[in-house]
């Protein structure tokens, strides 16, 4: 018959030695900054989260950094995703520049053809009218 395991065993700080809690702390920093997340930030981030990464064993840490990412609202974009969306807005601003320029060019295009039928339409009225049969 399996035991139940006691508070201790649980929350796994009875079987943590200092050196592997270190080590799971740089583990979880690392994966954090891996994410985006500050040094400071992931330092502090890592030490509150250290416990429940020791509890859920080391292949939980990714879940469990993309959880207080999560939560916590901080970045969860990796640098290279954010340098690639930073690249696409920058071309996206070039691409409405050039469209303003050709609404810009359109609009002059369709006042010179409004002037252009206005003096057409004024010539009209000053001719004389006359009955064609």
């Amino acid at each position: 018959m399996a035991q139940k395991p006691d508070r201790d065993e649980a929350s796994g700080t009875s079987f943590a030695t200092p050196r592997e809690a270190a080590r799971v702390r740089d583990r979880i920093r690392g994966e954090l900054e891996r994410r985006g997340v500050s040094p400071e930030l992931a330092g502090a981030l890592a030490l509150r989260l250290e416990q429940v990464v020791t509890a859920l064993g080391v292949s939980g840490c990714q879940a469990v950094c993309a959880a207080a990412l999560a939560a916590s609202d901080a970045p969860g974009a990796p640098p290279a995703l954010l340098a690639r969306s930073a690249h696409e807005l920058d071309e996206i601003q070039r691409l409405m520049g050039a469209f303003v320029g050709e609404l810009r060019k359109l609009d002059e295009a369709l006042q010179l053809l409004a002037t252009y039928l206005a003096r057409i339409r004024d010539q009209a009225k000053g001719a004389v009218r006359q009955t064609v049969h």
